[in-house]
């Protein structure tokens, strides 16, 4: 049961990151192909600091993904709040 909530709440908040990233790239900050490619390297250096920061850990279980689940969502809201890529930067 717990490994389905856990699921629930990382699909919710990280599967189609791809999908909303473009649409707030074009729709949200009325930018083109070079704004989601600042936004998807942003991601990728947030990728592998979570990797590592993760890594580096002793030991990880529901709460640390849960945490880690709502930080992501917590991002995703505060970029597609931004009407400007100067806001995000």
């Amino acid at each position: 049961m717990a490994t389905s909530v856990v699921m629930f709440a990382v699909f919710t908040a990280a599967y189609n990151f791809q999908i909303a990233v473009a649409l707030i790239a074009s729709q949200t900050l009325a930018g083109g192909g070079q704004i989601y490619g600042i936004l998807m390297s942003a991601l990728g250096l947030g990728v592998v600091t979570g990797s590592l920061t993760v890594a580096g850990r002793a030991s990880t279980g529901v709460k640390v993904i849960l945490l880690w689940t709502a930080a992501l969502a917590a991002a995703q809201i505060s970029v597609a709040a931004a009407h400007s890529i100067t806001l995000l930067l």
